[in-house]
């Protein structure tokens, strides 16, 4: 799978853009600033439907424009086509999205066709940021597997609101507790699926993050990967007895006080001493890289397709070892499209195939 064409209408700062790529390295060069990673953001967007900064839209569309438009043309896989198109109506947002010439109206029906994934110096945030970020990250994996994950999720957030309002109700005397019986045994149907797939793709997942670390480090201290559910549990009618036991506590906090939605994924080490916790900077930053190196390989074998690699100028946080270490994970059956200042800075562990550069003036030219 390889794109062969973007297309960009005022997306960011570019108000007409074509770009061919090449099914090998792309290089996309330039100083900072002038519009590199938002090509990288436009292929996210296409891939995910939603950007990887997690922005609004209303951030994307250029100013002095009420629109945005991406499409990209693809080779070597069933579908040729993917469009994505972005209008704002005073305060209404509306997004498109189109495969073939055709309007998916289901996310699960669009997401995982054009399987993408993305290494950006903000993947630290994985490391050290809030259960909620590495619920997503673990989340949209098993959805690029899997997409009928995404209607799972779906449906176990809509059971979720729905518990969380009635909880309320109760607690302000409008409702009686006995309304949670059918919500509990739909909660914890819900659940136990989700918490499942979560346990099984961490257990799929740590000898694939533990061999990327121990590569790319040189074989440091290399921590575990444990998912912590806040129920302990799969079983769904083990679950309903415990939404039961934290029924009081629910309905006087209104809100519901565990499941999936406070599940987190922590790294370790042998010890039990959280990673965060003792790692350095560069530690911290060879742990995101393998999170993401995981993912690659995870899509790879159970998905059973080479996703395209976007690489968004993180070489330059690496020393050339390391650089050297990551890249050599990058499969040549891989269509990779880097970000950089300078592309000098791998060229000597990878082949440069087509390289791009952007002036200032957001004006492109290929320079091989």
């Amino acid at each position: 799978m390889h794109v062969s064409t973007l297309t960009l209408k005022n997306f960011r700062n570019y108000e007409n853009l074509t770009l061919d790529f090449c099914p090998g390295n792309n290089f996309i060069t330039g100083q900072n600033g002038t519009g590199k990673t938002n090509i990288i953001e436009a292929l996210a967007v296409l891939s995910q439907v939603k950007s990887f900064r997690n922005v609004p839209d209303t951030e994307i569309i250029q100013w002095g424009h009420e629109q945005y438009y991406c499409s990209a043309e693809v080779k070597d896989t069933q579908y040729q086509r993917f469009e994505i198109g972005c209008a704002k109506y005073g305060e209404i947002i509306k997004k498109k999205a189109k495969i073939d010439g055709k309007e998916e109206k289901k996310i699960s029906d669009y997401f995982g066709k054009l399987v993408t994934v993305i290494f950006s110096p903000g993947d630290t945030i994985l490391v050290y940021g809030s259960p909620d970020i590495r619920r997503r990250f673990f989340d949209g994996v098993i959805s690029k597997i899997d997409t009928t994950y995404i209607d799972h999720l779906q449906e176990f957030r809509r059971i979720l609101k729905n518990r969380n309002s009635l909880l309320k109700d109760i607690r302000d005397g409008s409702k009686d507790a006995r309304d949670l019986d059918v919500w509990d045994q739909m909660f914890a149907d819900s659940s136990s699926v989700i918490m499942a797939r979560r346990s099984d793709t961490v257990e799929r997942s740590m000898k694939l993050f533990q061999n990327a670390y121990a590569s790319i480090s040189g074989y440091e201290d290399i921590p575990l990967m444990r998912y912590r559910p806040s129920m302990k549990s799969f079983d769904k009618d083990a679950l309903e007895v415990l939404l039961k036991k934290n029924r009081l506590r629910d309905i006087q906090s209104g809100t519901t006080t565990s499941g999936p939605q406070r599940d987190d994924f922590i790294l370790e080490s042998s010890d039990g001493r959280g990673f965060v916790y003792y790692a350095s900077e560069g530690q911290v930053r060879m742990a995101s890289v393998s999170l993401k190196i995981t993912e690659m390989q995870l899509v790879e074998t159970q998905k059973g397709v080479k996703p395209i690699l976007l690489v968004d100028d993180i070489m330059s946080q690496l020393d050339e070892r390391r650089r050297h270490n990551v890249v050599a994970f990058f499969q040549e059956e891989n269509q990779i499209i880097f970000t950089m200042v300078d592309a000098a800075r791998i060229w000597g562990s990878r082949k440069k195939e087509r390289e791009f550069y952007i002036r200032e003036n957001s004006r492109v030219e290929v320079k091989s």
